[in-house]
């Protein structure tokens, strides 16, 4: 996924430097905000009195665009390879620069990850799940305890690190009728129990 989102931009990058009339009108140009998306309040932000310590945002050249946007894309790829959980102890190297199109583009990418981690999270409870589902068959009823289906402990909430939560509970008084819980800590690492934030 990340490796395709950097081609798509890198590609309208190339697009965009491949006529120098666009480039000529600098901040200014139509294209920014129509076809890369990035808004037209940046010619305000160019003409402002800023302080000696922030820099102005400027077009800059395709090279240093290409070089910007492949570390960023690359920090990234390398990011997309760990567990969220694992991230934290390693995280990104700032993604600023004075560069319009990079600073536009690039906060863009987290989101990526985050739908990766949705994958990623989903995948692994469905093998947990399948693996509650031959226990039960085998033994008659849930496990106890997550610990208890070999499969299952082998497979870790990518939040936390850590076997999912999992309980389980009477499936006559469960609205929708299931025999146990699982549940994940998510992005923000709090443990509730498997309750549903409101």
């Amino acid at each position: 996924v990340i490796q395709n989102e950097q081609l798509v931009v890198l590609d309208s990058l190339a697009w965009y430097y491949s006529e120098p009339s666009r480039v000529r009108k600098g901040l200014r140009a139509p294209e920014l905000e129509k076809d890369l998306g990035i808004g037209s309040g940046l010619d305000l932000r160019s003409l402002l009195d800023l302080p000696s310590d922030v820099r102005r945002p400027r077009l800059g050249d395709y090279s240093e665009n290409r070089v910007v946007i492949s570390a960023a894309y690359a920090a990234f790829a390398e990011q997309a390879d760990l567990d969220p959980w694992q991230r934290a102890a390693r995280p990104l190297p700032p993604q600023s620069s004075d560069l319009v199109i990079p600073d536009s583009i690039l906060p863009g990418i987290g989101q990526s990850l985050r739908s990766a981690d949705r994958l990623v999270l989903r995948r692994r409870a469905v093998r947990v799940m399948l693996e509650l589902e031959r226990h039960r068959l085998d033994q008659g009823e849930y496990p106890a305890s997550i610990a208890e289906p070999a499969l299952a402990s082998q497979y870790f909430d990518p939040f936390s690190g850590k076997p999912f939560g999992y309980r389980r509970i009477e499936p006559t008084t469960d609205p929708q009728k299931r025999g146990y819980l699982l549940w994940t800590v998510g992005h923000d690492g709090v443990d509730n129990g498997g309750q549903v934030g409101e």
